[in-house]
């Protein structure tokens, strides 16, 4: 077998290898808090609920969110960290157009590379669709995020995140 060909199989039988290490790399990386070492305590500071993390794949993107419970009516920030797959390469332009329900998030210039933080607030409780819109020259494609649940106050949405938080 000649050697290009070689490469080629095992670049592409490492695929599914490389989006866990892309994933893995984003759940740590995602945080806008990442790019510092924690030289201070939170022991004075509340406990911090879980956040939701959801992972999808688009045409051509990886697409790693996290943010809180969601609670009809109040703000909420999504850390969107957006992969390009044909490259491996994190989204550095471009716009983000977050959808849950009828109401749409947009940002257009991330916080670092591949890292977009998103803020809006979902005004009906329920079970809406999410998905993410990217438009950009690295990337126009749509990734859809499945159900998001949004509860109607702070304590059923607490009460799942520590369900989901005992659970996993």
């Amino acid at each position: 077998m000649p050697a290009s060909t070689l490469l080629k199989s095992v670049v592409v039988s490492s695929a599914p290898a490389l989006g866990a290490l892309l994933l893995c790399w984003a759940s740590q990386a995602c945080s806008p808090h990442a790019d510092h070492e924690e030289t201070h305590t939170h022991a004075d500071e509340p406990e911090e609920e879980p956040r939701r993390k959801v992972t999808a794949y688009g045409a051509n993107a990886l697409v790693f969110i996290e943010h809180p419970h969601l609670v009809r009516g109040e703000l909420a920030e999504y850390w969107v960290h957006v992969t390009v797959l044909d490259s491996g390469a994190p989204l550095t332009q471009g716009t983000l157009t977050l959808r849950v329900g009828d109401e749409s998030f947009v940002n257009s210039q991330p916080t670092r590379d591949g890292l977009y933080i998103v803020q809006g607030s979902v005004t009906r409780s329920g079970w809406p669709q999410a998905t993410l819109e990217i438009a950009g020259p690295q990337l126009t494609t749509s990734v859809a995020l499945g159900e998001w649940s949004v509860h109607a106050d702070r304590a059923s949405a607490r009460a799942q995140a520590l369900a989901e938080a005992a659970s996993a």
